[in-house]
């Protein structure tokens, strides 16, 4: 039998976007003062940790990229290095916000660390917006704002949170985010359909010029567009077989990640690459085990299924369901589907020689959270039985992410401080003691060149002069 959408929500849409949004936002029921009383300590929670473990110390790769702004710099160059490529990306709002920090701040990062909570914020407030905009039962509504925020506010990003120039990327799933957004809006039935591709692309270019994400939402916009034709043209031109061509081509990708886990014994490249996105789309429930032990590789391929299933089930719907017209949240939740999925996969492929646990890091989380707020968005239109399961595998994921990174942030400041005192004393560690510190195994004479040049314009560490005055 089939399922029907849930009451009320695919009628009179055109009336309830002119609605008021305070009746919509404030919390009447019980269960509702619940889920919006959960919703405030998930992003509470989120906007503490950034707090406590917030540092003005470089980390990592931020080393290599304030050497290469001194020399860009002292050779003026500077625009040559905003727009740089660095490993296929741009990171122009980093650069830029470095630029701000050296002359406003003494290149103190700590603020471009916490530019991560309102990035999120915003984040939040946009996916609230399309949910008011849809959906029209008030229970489903604060029930989506928390699984939103499960997703959205994960500290599984934490590697994104360590380093104050990967602001870009979440900054870039924004813009990407948006960027669909005004796509899926052009494909509704509108009287300005060229404004909102020409937003659309606008925010996609923006997200391009942030991070790699914005290739992967460009790919995700042509998909879109090319679904949404074939569904017009087969509504117009029904093709016979239509149907069962897609159930098999959906199956068939269903079973092939399936049979992807070594235990099958595939070899081909194909099928390695398959098993390597699996893992990255699975990698947020593994993160409280050890990325490198076979325990953590199951826990995320099973997840992994568990997301990539549900995408194709998503696909194989929205090409097969009759819409009715003005239903912007199935496309837009589609786009952020796709969107994730093309993440996962171009994580497995340019980063096919890594070894197998480096595809569960946190620094990769982020594609696959998209697609998991991407589907449910699309189940709480349709079907609202899968979206309970898929609100609690988010509750889950965000339980365990979260409840691990808690436990290791105490811990974390005490890292930044052995840094800091790195570098006031650098002239007096060997390269090997250097980089143990630092936790960065590349060359450290980068890092001694922007050490010796804070140290002479007194900036980060040594901005208040003391070290200099004291002549450490």
């Amino acid at each position: 039998m089939q399922e029907k959408p849930f009451p009320d929500q695919s009628r009179n849409v055109a009336s309830n976007v002119n609605e008021s949004y305070r009746p919509k936002l404030i919390p009447r029921s019980l269960t509702e003062i619940v889920l919006v009383t959960l919703a405030v300590l998930v992003i509470s929670v989120h906007l503490k940790y950034l707090l406590e473990v917030r540092t003005a110390v470089p980390h990592q790769d931020e080393w290599s990229l304030l050497d290469k702004m001194f020399q860009a710099l002292d050779e003026h160059q500077v625009g040559a290095w905003v727009f740089q490529s660095r490993n296929g990306h741009f990171l122009v709002p980093g650069t830029l916000a470095y630029l701000v920090s050296l002359r406003y701040l003494s290149l103190d990062l700590t603020p471009l660390r916490l530019l991560n909570f309102p990035i999120c914020l915003t984040a939040f407030f946009l996916t609230a917006h399309a949910v008011n905009v849809s959906v029209r039962s008030r229970f489903l509504r604060f029930y989506l704002y928390l699984g939103a925020c499960f997703v959205i506010f994960n500290l599984c990003f934490w590697e994104h949170f360590s380093q104050a120039a990967y602001f870009t990327a979440t900054l870039s799933a924004l813009f990407g985010g948006i960027g669909l957004y005004y796509i899926a809006k052009a494909t509704q039935p509108s009287c300005k359909p060229g404004r909102d591709l020409a937003l659309g692309f606008v925010f996609l270019v923006t997200a391009i010029l942030s991070f790699g994400l914005g290739y992967l939402a460009a790919a995700a916009a042509i998909l879109l567009l090319a679904l949404s034709g074939l569904k017009k043209l087969m509504a117009s031109r029904p093709i016979p077989g239509y149907k069962t061509v897609v159930y098999c081509l959906a199956c068939a990708l269903g079973l092939l990640a399936i049979a992807s886990h070594p235990f099958f014994h595939l070899q081909s490249i194909i099928t390695q690459a398959v098993f390597h996105s699996v893992l990255v789309a699975g990698a947020v429930g593994s993160s409280f085990l050890d990325k490198n032990g076979l325990m953590a590789q199951n826990v995320a391929f099973v997840g992994g299924i568990i997301l990539v299933i549900s995408s194709l089930s998503i696909g194989f719907d929205f090409l097969m369901r009759q819409t009715p017209h003005r239903q912007l949240l199935p496309i837009f939740s589609l786009a952020l589907v796709l969107f994730g999925l093309f993440g996962c996969a171009a994580v497995a492929v340019a980063r096919s020689q890594l070894p197998v646990g480096e595809f569960l890091s946190s620094r990769y989380t982020l594609p696959p959270s998209i697609s998991l707020l991407g589907a449910l968005l699309y189940f709480a239109c349709w079907r609202v039985f899968l979206l309970t399961h898929m609100w609690c595998f988010a509750a889950a994921g965000y339980l365990v992410a979260t409840v691990k990174e808690l436990q290791v942030a105490p811990y974390r400041p005490a890292v930044y401080k052995a840094i800091e005192l790195a570098i006031r004393n650098i002239d007096n560690l060997s390269d090997e003691k250097l980089r143990a510190t630092l936790y960065w195994q590349e060359n450290t004479e980068g890092v001694r060149r922007v050490a010796a040049r804070m140290r002479r314009d007194r900036l980060n560490v040594f901005r208040n002069g003391r070290d200099i005055d004291n002549g450490v």
